[in-house]
């Protein structure tokens, strides 16, 4: 991974068409002069993919044709893209759909009644959006097939444009985004802070499309990770940030979720902040995710960038392949470093990768929750490399497992789900 932008409390980051990213900031990151005053500012940030930033680029002030100006004062709350790649900027109780290609507005609504949302959007043009904190206020579903409000609009007189709202009680939870398929038929939204075990991913369902009557299929994950931000990944795979201020042993980082696996996580990123860890502690590797708030996947699926919300970054990760054996890849680990197993939930096999960046004497241990011993899958020295080792849980039951990987100067653990 590597640093592509360092600014303070990033919180939603897309790829435009053109390749561009745009990541949006909740802190203050400018100041713009006024004819008596220096203000601060949160602008929205264009990159190029090497890193330099577009023409346009931070954009300060929005500038409407009738005059109107919108200062950029107000933190980001998520950025998504429209059913033709233009950027849906949420900011506080506002959003605004912006021209990737000239960084112009192009229409807005306005007063929410709260801050919301990162937006989600069908490819024929229809946008949820709900409030971070509801206050009983539903998912709206609005048709923006031809755009927000070239004037822009109070939310709530936007009456044409509205035509579904979902409020059945189990939207009613603290969350930062919402995800619907290209067609319309399912919807996601992240929940939070919703005490011990009782947080994931909702999943509704609409036969009939955004327009019908939608239902609570499950909650993905309820247990044992937040919906801390939803993003699209890869061959459609939902990728979920779970907080580091989470319940021991729930999950911590970003996951892949594959929708037509059962949603078993099948990839990760990073590694999530351990839990127990103060915020602010030092942690060793630079790819420690403390706290996600959003990713965004070039089209190839190989690189993707990645928002560290209290880490104060932007990485950018490039994707890579491992050995599925025991012998190490050409590549050289610079870090020592224990990955999530793959696929996670697993039923009854599964794999286990470390990277070691010198040769040392090396154990790998399965424990269940309480403690007790499962497995010693390696115990002997290995050379400098990525390693990879398979694990077979038959005989085991469903549940909960530690997996530990001991060397001469470190000991590093992680949890791996048993399903049967």
């Amino acid at each position: 991974d590597s640093n592509f932008a360092e600014n303070p409390m990033p919180h939603g980051a897309v790829i435009a068409p053109d390749g561009r990213i745009w990541v949006g900031y909740y802190a203050y990151t400018d100041t713009l002069g006024m004819p008596n005053d220096t203000i601060p500012i949160k602008p929205i940030y264009v990159y190029n993919p090497d890193g330099t930033q577009a023409d346009f680029s931070p954009i300060q002030v929005l500038s409407w044709a009738d005059g109107r100006q919108d200062t950029m004062w107000n933190g980001c709350r998520g950025v998504a893209l429209d059913n033709n790649g233009n950027i849906l900027y949420s900011a506080y109780n506002d959003i605004w759909q912006i021209n990737y290609q000239t960084g112009e507005p192009m229409g807005a609504l306005y007063d929410f009644g709260g801050s919301i949302t990162e937006a989600a959007v069908t490819a024929d043009g229809y946008m949820f959006v709900t409030r971070v904190v509801p206050g009983g206020d539903p998912i709206w579903v609005f048709d923006i097939s031809l755009g927000l409000p070239s004037t822009p609009t109070v939310a709530a007189d936007w009456t044409d444009g509205l035509v579904n709202t979902i409020n059945d009680g189990t939207n009613n939870v603290i969350s930062r985004s919402v995800l619907v398929t290209s067609g319309g038929t399912d919807l996601y939204h992240g929940k939070i802070y919703g005490g011990t075990h009782n947080n994931g991913v909702i999943h509704y369902h609409s036969a009939d499309g955004p327009e019908g009557t939608w239902q609570v299929e499950d909650i993905l994950y309820r247990e044992v990770m937040w919906g801390q931000i939803l993003d699209w990944g890869p061959d459609s795979t939902i990728w979920v940030g779970s907080y580091w201020d989470v319940d021991e042993g729930d999950f911590t980082g970003y996951y892949a979720l594959d929708p037509g696996a059962h949603y078993q996580i099948v990839n990760s990123i990073g590694t999530g902040q351990p839990f127990g860890v103060p915020y602010g502690s030092a942690i060793a590797g630079g790819d420690t995710i403390r706290a996600p708030r959003g990713v965004a996947f070039t089209d190839d699926g190989q690189t993707a960038y990645v928002c560290d919300f209290d880490g104060g970054r932007v990485s950018k990760f490039v994707y890579s392949t491992v050995s599925v054996d025991e012998e190490p890849v050409a590549n050289v680990p610079l870090e020592f470093q224990l990955h999530q197993n793959y696929p996670n939930p697993f039923n009854p096999t599964t794999k286990i990768s470390f990277d070691l960046f010198k040769e040392g004497h090396v154990k790998l241990t399965v424990y269940d929750v309480l403690g007790r011993e499962v497995a010693v899958l390696v115990d002997k020295v290995l050379p400098v490399g990525q390693h990879v080792v398979d694990f077979d849980a038959h005989g085991l039951s469903s549940g909960m497992y530690i997996y530990t990987l001991q060397t001469d100067h470190k000991l590093v653990s992680k949890r791996m789900t048993l399903l049967k």
